[in-house]
């Protein structure tokens, strides 16, 4: 479990590409994200224009922040399925920003990851999907302002998943 924001390595960068597969691969290692998926052209314009299936993604954790399996950024729609995730911060993250979806089905979590380490939480949900605004600072609830509120995205749709991940 790496720390700090200096060194934040990504296995795949996909951008405002289609017609993309990421499969049968091991992905490990990655203080940033294994995968990151992002469409500043707005190309991907519904499921299954990038696809990411059957891999084994782990050991991308980071202490208190990244260390994701599949990260998906502005604009990007992905489908993520059969995939096995363990010891990642978040198996799956996605912002907020509008026109951002993914749909994940079929995966399996294994028990590690999920590793936030800040004082007020050890550890985090493994599907993860932020807001596009932080929310206002509401005395006694500090950490509530931490992109927690606006829009969360287009579409999200999580199916048929399996976890052994019980933090």
């Amino acid at each position: 479990t790496m720390e700090g924001d200096d060194n934040l390595e990504t296995g795949i960068a996909i951008s405002s590409c289609v017609g993309v597969e990421v499969s049968n691969m091991e992905l490990s290692g990655f203080s940033g994200a294994a995968i990151s998926v992002s469409d500043p052209r707005f190309r991907q314009v519904g499921p299954g224009q990038v696809r990411v299936r059957d891999n084994y993604i782990h050991n991308n954790q980071h202490v208190g922040g990244w260390g994701y399996g599949v990260a998906v950024g502005a604009n990007a729609w992905v489908t993520i399925e059969r995939n096995v995730f363990d010891f990642n911060r978040h198996a799956i993250t996605a912002n907020g920003k509008d026109g951002t979806s993914y749909v994940a089905d079929h995966n399996l979590v294994l028990k590690g990851g999920g590793v936030h380490d800040k004082w007020y939480s050890q550890y985090t949900h493994l599907f993860d999907v932020h807001g596009d605004a932080n929310c206002d600072y509401l005395p006694g609830d500090w950490f509530q302002h931490i992109w927690n509120c606006g829009n969360a995205g287009t579409y999200f749709e999580m199916t048929n998943n399996a976890f052994q991940y019980t933090n």
